[in-house]
């Protein structure tokens, strides 16, 4: 999509006031610094993916209060003892052998250079979560 100059210009036209976007990854981040939107609103339905809101994004993911997405316990908001004590352990364990996300800047640069700014910075400029 971002190669496509002709759909890349006809947006910039419309001349948006405000972009939502599904907190899921960072490529609408990039397409948002992209088209020039003034204001920008990320919501997510679910809980986020692992290291995208924290990672990514620097938004707290406290492992004593946010559950992993796929391992999540069904107790909602109220956590027992020992299911905290997993958070901190998952917590952990991501801090001692981080897996390597597509680092989705990477293709903006290729297509734009290597002014682009990074997708964290962008994302730090978001309205809400």
């Amino acid at each position: 999509m971002i190669t496509n100059t002709d759909l890349m210009s006809q947006l910039k036209e419309e001349k948006y006031d405000i972009y939502v976007t599904a907190a899921f990854d960072g490529c609408t981040y990039g397409l948002f610094h992209l088209l020039g939107i003034p204001s920008m609103v990320g919501f997510t339905a679910t809980p986020g993916m692992d290291g995208v809101l924290g990672v990514l994004f620097g938004v707290p993911e406290p492992p004593s209060f946010v559950t992993d997405i796929i391992r999540c316990h069904g107790s909602g908001d109220k956590l027992e003892f020992w299911e905290r004590a997993e958070g901190f352990y998952r917590a952990l364990e991501k801090w001692a052998f981080p897996n390597q996300p597509v680092d989705e800047r990477e293709i903006f640069t290729r297509v734009y250079g290597e002014g682009f700014p990074s997708l964290r910075e962008i994302g730090s400029r978001v309205g809400t979560y």
